[in-house]
């Protein structure tokens, strides 16, 4: 029985097989082969390509991350990194500036002592004397004077209204213990007995 170009005849099987320069059987009865990089798969009979900077493994038979690239991000991205600075859980690689100097056990990058605190940029940075670093705004700022405060909001010295003091702990203006009612105008006041605040 004659085949169908390019099947070829199986005098064993009595069936058209396809010839080894085009081997697969595609969903529509034709023989055709695969160009590298693109791969045959089985269940749907066509050729396929592997994702971007993914390559066929052809004994696993599925795509990985080729050897120059070996770790897979979370958008399915094949990257190059250090191992020792891939951060597993979060899937990145952790790459340091040359101020800063990677930490494995937080994989993470920490500053240099020559410059030990991270902006809020991303910057190491060294706070100049007078100024003194500012943790909960990840800046630098310069010691407020007696009777001020630093103000995180505009991030400046300023000073509590008359009759107030600033509560070091609250991080606020109150008013002192000594005079503790705030009265309609805006002012501290103490009541003197028999006197009660209402």
């Amino acid at each position: 029985m004659p085949c169908i170009s390019p099947g070829v005849w199986n005098a064993n099987t009595l069936t058209c097989n396809c010839s080894a320069s085009t081997p697969y059987l595609n969903a529509n009865g034709n023989c055709v082969s695969c160009s590298a990089p693109q791969f045959w798969n089985c269940k749907t009979k066509q050729c396929m390509s592997c994702p971007n900077t993914f390559e066929y493994n052809s004994t696993l038979k599925r795509c990985v991350c080729p050897i120059n690239k070996p770790f897979q991000t979370f958008n399915n991205t094949c990257v190059p990194c250090d191992p020792t600075h891939w951060d597993s859980r979060n899937r990145k690689c952790v790459v340091c500036t040359s101020d800063q100097v990677f930490d494995p056990k937080q994989v993470q990058c920490t500053c240099l002592s020559s410059k030990p605190y991270l902006a809020a940029n991303g910057s190491c940075i060294i706070c100049n004397l007078p100024q003194v670093w500012d943790v909960g705004n990840s800046a630098c700022h310069t010691p407020c004077s007696a009777n001020t405060h630093f103000d995180t909001i505009s991030l400046q010295c300023i000073s509590c209204p008359n009759s107030f003091v600033y509560d070091t702990i609250l991080l606020k203006c109150k008013c002192p213990d000594s005079t503790p009612n705030l009265n309609s105008a805006g002012i501290c006041v103490n009541c003197q007995p028999p006197q009660s605040w209402n």
